[in-house]
């Protein structure tokens, strides 16, 4: 893990760290999810965003395969399962090489294929997602294939769609359901500054 926290990076995880106690505490019980945006500047770097978005694809793809072992995934599922066995076990290093990059283009296109479905509503054309933690991780690895503005882009909308919870008398956003998800990602940027030490990523 490399230590690349400027005092501006540090200050944008401070107010993500204060948001998180207030939820914690009680004080707050909702934010709008656009309280995550500062991911983008954070993700500027191109080392620290491989390592966060691999971060994430790692931390989701646990949690989904574990949750698959459990259930009667379709042919198309599994081979998508197998997909994402084989990218959470690249380093750092081998992320670079054109062959990895050819593996993650192709679980991209299984991810997004798999949740291609749409409809309009109120003249908008809007996408069905079946699965929000393969859409974190289509996210995730869109954020590895690109580079630059896209690419932090990506991080934030990948982190966002981890975070984001919903609750009927709240509303969409950041709140109190999101803590969890919020720690999760807080661990790594800790991790970064040097207060977890070597988070292990990949």
């Amino acid at each position: 893990m490399i230590n690349s926290l400027s005092k501006a990076d540090q200050k944008k995880i401070n107010k993500l760290e204060e948001a998180f106690d207030q939820l914690i505490s009680g004080e707050k019980n909702y934010f709008s999810i656009t309280k995550l945006i500062s991911i983008k500047s954070l993700c500027k770097d191109e080392q620290v965003r491989q390592q966060y978005c691999c971060y994430l694809f790692n931390l989701v793809a646990e949690r989904l395969l574990n949750d698959l072992q459990d259930k009667s995934p379709s042919t198309q599922l599994q081979s998508i399962a197998s997909a994402i066995r084989t990218v959470a076990k690249f380093s750092m290093d081998e992320l670079s090489l054109p062959a990895s990059k050819d593996l993650l283009r192709v679980l991209y296109r299984q991810l997004a294929d798999y949740q291609n479905e749409t409809e309009n509503v109120k003249s908008t054309t809007v996408r069905i997602v079946k699965n929000n933690d393969l859409l974190t991780l289509e996210l995730s690895v869109a954020c590895l294939l690109n580079t630059e503005e896209a690419a932090q882009t990506k991080a934030y909308h990948a982190t966002r769609n981890y975070v984001e919870k919903y609750n009927g008398s709240i509303g969409t956003g950041l709140i109190t359901d999101s803590i969890p998800a919020l720690e999760d990602v807080l661990v790594f940027w800790r991790g970064l500054s040097g207060e977890y030490g070597d988070l292990g990523v990949l």
